[in-house]
């Protein structure tokens, strides 16, 4: 994500939501993903706001900015299996701010894909 010179945020979309996740990520995703859908759609509604309640300042930086312009986040950034929807908000919340929203808009991409 960066943030353009009129503040507003960017992200890249990702044709491929999985390509931030490992393999690991995302088996136990789809685990917790079948037991309770609505929590993990909760949690990525409340870690999206979150991201907007930091301070995106440093975001906003025209040299550091240039660096991620149009850059998609690392592949399987998210590789670290899960066993609950708390540790998904845990694992979003450790996300660099950078990649945060990539992350839950992939999430969101992911579990729409997966469940209609």
């Amino acid at each position: 994500m960066w943030i353009d010179e009129q503040g507003v945020a960017h992200t890249v979309a990702l044709p491929e939501p999985t390509d931030v996740m490992s393999d690991e990520f995302r088996a136990s995703l789809d685990a917790i993903l079948a037991a309770d859908r609505e929590a993990l759609l909760l949690i990525l509604e409340r870690a999206e706001e979150s991201v907007f309640e930091e301070d995106l300042a440093a975001l906003a930086d025209p040299e550091k900015r240039a660096v991620f312009e149009a850059l998609t986040p690392p592949t399987a950034l998210l590789d670290t299996a899960l066993d609950s929807p708390e540790a998904l908000a845990a694992t979003i919340e450790d996300t660099d701010l950078r990649w945060r929203l990539d992350v839950v808009l992939a999430l969101g991409d992911y579990i729409d894909r997966h469940t209609t």
